[in-house]
């Protein structure tokens, strides 16, 4: 009796229990509202808001109004979630017997918002922190929670679901874009079928779909046919799908997409490069452990065709076969992964692969992650887990296109030894092409889809007259083999070592680094290489480029962040080595380059001269009529602009030829818009360089402003040892000119400055003017001096030139001097840049008690004409009367440089050489340090 009543009890309580929660929640719903959000919050992050709630008990119905769910962890684009109203009806006889279907729910003014961050994530991102419990379930645990939730989720047993007035708003780099749903209806069929019906509008183009689908949980293989109209895209789905999603089933499907940027917007993805898109194909899965997949059509134009079919065994699965060809390209691919040996096998083959216009699908993409964001890059894990496995790849490629590029027979075998992930490569050649297509022909060298040709195209039938014809610039022709390390364990100073290494013949190198945890960019490394020859090199031209060699090359290369640092650098040339460093920052615009080079010697004997085989014949050219030599076509002045640039270098000794300059010295600045090379200076062994340089951008087109001063240079010295044009010869030097223009023509004829020449004491060797071989210039010369035809040499004993130049035009009246045992040149005249025209007289007078006679020379030797056709003509017509300034007086206006000390008066006493300087006071002409 006593247990009865405390049975009744207890069951009396439990009824009281009931009747006050149903009270409390039929009087006052919002009381569980709390709890309701408590439990959101934890489950999500998420926090709820509820304007009002209404609860009725028979039939079971909630009613809401402006629900609002907010992420609290961002300060912008909170609000997530909107609903104005929303509706619940719960067929309580069906729930309690396990029914199918027991819920419907209808929902109206959704306003839903995806909003990217600056840290790459969205507005529905939050971090997720596991509990300790969930980090320590076992698999048996998960296994078992599996299993006891095998059944239909309570999210699938919905008999209607109708949502109207719904607006998908997606917020990428501050622009808005909205997808507008006025009615989207679920109804799901007793025979597990869901029907669909879509009705929605973006950016004023209507998106509809209608159809039948079988639901993941249907117990049978069921028909689907579906059809839908989306983002300018037609999809159509029909056949028989199985229990599993898949098996076992046959279905068909097409799509295709004239344009899918309506869809990228939406979905923050560049899929214009796919478009457009025409496919068909079929899935099949006779048994649950096999399944195949057959797919034709085109992609952004290139044909497209894909095969392959697939098995599995308990925990391994095996890809039979897989063929893919797209456009030129075909790939072969076979293998197995196992996940209970955790071993990987493959092997793939390709005839051609072209990777441009693969690449072209993606690259829009590629850089759109911010710099910042979390890429997902976890080379700890990745490592890890390769550690853990077994990998065996073997790959042949016939021939591999990339660009201009063309590699052929390359092998590639990866695989997993005890601590590190090792690639190995052989190339059988490699070489550069210059690609000529057909007008019809896609940049890979394949057709276009011959469904979507215009009928203006030529026949694609007829393949001599599409076929590429590739022309070889250079390629190598020795194997190039290559070796990729990367190691599983880090190292002590942080991050995974990888190294890598490549050869042929004559030319090796190495890259040593380390990849940083959460960065797949390299930070630091060292980089080494060698080149021998290039004999491996076919195309080159080893005349201009064995002069560089044996080159050596080592550098340390650092990164952090947008600055890259190259400290130390080495550059091995033959017995030069040039050290410095550098630093390039690509944070800034434009990008900021500074650095310092230093050499103890540079000798450029072992990278150019000038011998008297070069000499021969390169006169040949002056004899032919060129036209206008100075061009009259705009010239690109942005370059100034590229980057900033401070760089110096500096110089023990600098050698060419027979010529020693010693504490060579100059800095380069761009900045801007402006190039300066200031200073520039250099020490002779009995005299010295000084000069500086600038080239600005302006609004005309760029302005050309620059300095140089050369004083006690030997002609002789710069070149070869008795091959050169002159023997001795103390030279000094002064050109200060300034231009501005758009046009080399504009440049020339704004020029102004001065030329100032004087040489000393030298040995001209005539029969070099006949190795030049201009008939010209001989012509010239032996009407200026005739004894330079029968005299093997002509001792010179003094020049001078002096030029002043304004506006295009050069003058100098009278101020051309040359000096021999001889004769006794005087000259003068004009060079006008502006009309390419010469007008430059020479008297030439014997020399006192030679017992040479006047009627042995011409009077007067006229060099006319034009720079493209200059005529040297003697005793020209009218010339005393014309060039009746010849011989005169020197004006005395206009030595400003040459009263700047640049010549030794010493040197040019009593010589017609030094009387053009008469003009230039004492005070002013004294040697500069």
């Amino acid at each position: 009796m006593r247990a009865l009543k405390i049975t009744g009890w207890i069951i009396l309580g439990v009824v009281a229990a009931i009747a006050v929660a149903l009270t409390v929640l039929l009087v006052a719903p919002k009381s569980y509202l709390g709890l309701l959000q408590a439990q959101l919050n934890a489950a999500t992050g998420y926090q709820l808001n509820v304007d009002t709630v209404q609860v009725d008990l028979f039939p079971p119905r909630l009613a809401a109004t402006e629900l609002r769910l907010h992420n609290p962890d961002i300060t912008e684009n909170q609000q997530l979630l909107s609903v104005a109203q929303l509706e619940l009806n719960i067929d309580a006889g069906r729930y309690f017997t396990a029914a199918p279907t027991w819920w419907q729910a209808s929902a109206s003014g959704i306003k839903l918002q995806v909003a990217d961050l600056d840290d790459g994530s969205t507005n529905w991102s939050r971090p997720q922190a596991k509990s300790p419990a969930s980090t320590n379930n076992t698999e048996g645990e998960s296994s078992a929670r599996t299993t006891e939730n095998s059944g239909p989720s309570p999210l699938f047993r919905f008999s209607q679901l109708d949502i109207s007035e719904l607006d998908f708003n997606r917020i990428s780099n501050d622009e808005q874009v909205t997808l507008t749903v006025s009615a989207l209806q679920l109804i799901k069929q007793p025979d597990e079928h869901l029907q669909v019906k879509l009705a929605a509008n973006y950016r004023d183009q209507p998106l509809t779909a209608s159809g039948t689908v079988a639901l993941p949980r249907s117990g049978k293989a069921r028909d689907v046919d579906f059809t839908a109209s989306v983002f300018g895209s037609d999809i159509t789905l029909d056949g028989t799908i199985g229990s599993d999603g898949i098996t076992p089933g046959k279905a068909s499907f097409s799509v295709q997409s004239a344009d899918l940027t309506t869809l990228g917007k939406l979905l923050n993805q560049d899929l214009r490069p796919f478009s457009p898109i025409k496919l068909t194909g079929k899935l099949q899965a006779p048994e649950p452990t096999k399944w195949r997949l057959e797919t034709t059509g085109s992609v952004a134009g290139h044909n497209i065709r894909l095969d392959g079919k697939a098995s599995s065994s308990g925990a391994s699965y095996t890809l039979q076969q897989l063929s893919v060809q797209f456009g030129a390209s075909s790939v072969a691919a076979s293998g197995n992964f196992n996940s209970e040996n955790r071993s990987i096998e493959a092997e793939l083959s390709s005839e051609k692969l072209a990777l441009d216009p693969l690449l072209a699908l993606f690259a829009s993409n590629s850089n759109k992650q911010p710099a910042n964001s979390n890429s997902g890059w976890d080379p700890a894990q990745l490592l890890h887990w390769a550690e853990q496995w077994t990998v065996a790849a073997a790959v042949r490629l016939d021939e591999v296109l990339y660009q201009q590029y063309q590699a052929r027979d390359m092998l590639l075998n990866i695989s997993s030894e005890a601590e590190a992930m090792l690639m190995t490569a052989e190339i059988g050649s490699l070489a550069a092409t210059a690609m000529q297509t057909s007008a019809n022909s896609l940049p890979d060298g394949s057709q276009p889809d011959s469904t979507q040709q215009d009928s203006s195209q030529p026949d694609s039938s007829q393949p001599e007259k599409n076929a590429a014809a590739p022309s070889t610039r250079w390629q190598v022709v020795s194997p190039l083999s290559a070796r990729v390390k990367l190691g599983f364990k880090p190292q002590s100073s942080g991050g995974w070592p990888l190294s890598i290494t490549f050869n042929t013949t004559d030319i090796s190198g190495e890259v040593r680094t380390a990849i940083t945890p959460n960065d797949v960019t390299l930070t630091r490394g060292k980089l080494s290489a060698e080149i021998a020859s290039f004999a491996a090199i076919n195309g080159l031209s080893t005349a201009r480029w064995d002069t560089f060699l044996p080159l050596v090359v080592n550098v340390d290369l650092s990164r952090e962040q947008s600055v890259l640092q190259f400290d130390p650098f080495t550059l091995a040339i033959k017995d030069n080595v040039i050290e410095g460093n550098a630093t390039v920052d690509r944070s800034q615009t434009p990008l900021v380059v500074s650095g310092t080079f230093h050499s103890s010697q540079l000798d450029l004997n072992n990278f150019a001269t000038t011998s008297s085989e070069m000499l021969e014949g390169s006169g040949e050219n002056v004899d032919k009529d060129s036209g206008d030599i100075i061009k009259d076509e705009p010239l690109s002045w942005n370059w100034l602009n590229a980057a900033r640039a401070d760089i110096g270098l500096t110089l023990d000794m600098l050698s060419f030829n027979q010529t020693v300059f010693r504490e060579v010295t100059t800095q380069l600045k761009l900045s801007d818009g402006m190039l300066t090379i200031e200073p520039f200076d250099a020490n002779l062994s009995q005299g010295k360089v000084r000069g500086h340089a600038s080239v600005k951008q302006t609004e005309a087109g760029g302005s050309i402003d620059g300095r140089l001063l050369v004083a006690q240079l030997t002609p002789a010295d710069l070149g070869q040892q008795d091959t050169g044009l002159i023997d001795g010869g103390a030279t000094d030097l002064l050109l200060e000119l300034r231009a501005e223009g758009n046009t080399m023509q504009q440049l020339a004829a704004s020029l102004h400055g001065e030329m100032a020449l004087e040489i000393q004491g030298a040995t001209i060797r005539n029969n070099l003017f006949e190795v030049i071989g201009s008939d010209l210039l001989l012509r010239t010369i032996n009407l200026i001096n005739p004894f330079a035809n029968r005299d093997p040499t002509t001792e010179l004993e003094c020049a001078a030139m002096y030029f002043k130049a304004e506006k295009g035009v050069l003058t100098s009246p009278d101020q051309l001097v040359i000096e021999t045992s001889k004769i006794k040149i005087r000259g003068g005249g004009t060079i006008n840049l502006n009309d390419e025209s010469l007008r430059i007289d020479f008297v030439p007078t014997p020399r006192d008690g030679l017992g040479i006679s006047l009627s042995n020379l011409a009077s007067v030797v006229r060099i006319g004409g034009t720079f493209g056709r200059p005529q040297p003509v003697a005793d020209p017509s009218g010339l005393l009367k014309a060039g009746g300034t010849i011989g005169a007086a020197i004006a005395t206006g206009g030595l400003s440089l040459l009263g700047q000390g640049l010549f030794d008066r010493i040197r040019s006493a009593g010589t017609e050489c030094g009387k053009i300087f008469d003009t230039v006071p004492e005070a002013m002409n004294e040697q500069q340090n």
